[in-house]
């Protein structure tokens, strides 16, 4: 083989090494990031990454950080825009707690960031208290409840189905607390369960309603009767004779005038 020969052949191979090398780094992604920022439900999280393929579904998973195995994957619709960023709401799994590793992937491009899924509150520490308990007007008061969510304060029957649902806005503070007063329709009296309830915990009490429509009143006196009415006959005669007598007195005057 000539100089010229392998030369060549040693310049094809550094040439196709470089190609390749410059293939990859042009296709490879390194700079995607994913951010992920609790929202006022505990429960949702925002999850917002860049640096993706373009305009492609994005699989979303948590991954246990020790052993890499997938321990849950988000069934929400994402998918990147033109530019391979992302913005999406998604609901964290119940039943699970501990730090994981979130991972975003599209076709060429991965990325994660470190997660803790806070252990919901236990429903047995929740408690409730209606004061007056035997009002329509009542102050209700709940502690040991998820942090930071609407409460849902409903009215049940004994059979457990729901006679009202109160449209006044609760929401508990920072730890899981709230008092608020409600008013429950005059139409509803009787005992029934009130129930408070967010997402993971739930506190109930016995309450009685009073019936405020008051009783039906005494039915009024009868009045007297009145006198009856003159027949359309008699008035006929009276109307008629009134009228003879007009006539014979205008008669009278023109013989006196003559």
């Amino acid at each position: 083989m000539s100089r010229i020969t392998k030369n060549a052949i040693i310049f094809a191979a550094i040439f196709s090494l470089m190609a390749v090398t410059l293939f990859s780094s042009a296709h490879a992604q390194t700079a995607a990031t994913l951010t992920i920022s609790p929202t006022s439900n505990s429960s949702i999280v925002t999850v917002t990454g860049s640096g993706f393929d373009a305009s492609q579904a994005v699989g979303l998973a948590l991954l246990d950080g020790s052993t890499g195995l997938i321990v849950y994957e988000f069934q929400e619709s994402i998918t990147t825009d033109t530019n391979g960023s992302f913005s999406a709401n998604v609901t964290l799994p119940s039943g699970i707690s501990g730090t994981y590793n979130m991972t975003a992937q599209t076709s060429t491009v991965e990325a994660s960031a470190e997660y803790t899924i806070e252990a919901p509150l236990a429903t047995t520490g929740s408690s409730l208290t209606v004061t007056p308990d035997d009002s329509n007007v009542m102050n209700v008061t709940g502690t040991g409840f998820n942090p930071s969510q609407a409460v849902n304060l409903e009215l049940l029957q004994a059979n457990g189905n729901i006679e009202y649902t109160f449209t006044e806005t609760i929401t508990t503070d920072t730890v899981g607390d709230f008092s608020s007063i409600v008013i429950a329709p005059t139409y509803i009296s009787g005992f029934y369960s009130m129930v408070a309830s967010t997402s993971s915990a739930a506190a109930n009490e016995t309450i009685q309603i009073p019936n405020l429509t008051g009783e039906t009143g005494a039915t009024g006196a009868t009045g007297a009767t009145g006198a009856t009415a003159a027949s359309n006959s008699t008035i006929a005669y009276v109307a008629l004779a009134i009228s003879l007598i007009t006539l014979v007195i205008a008669v009278f005057n023109l013989f006196r005038k003559r």
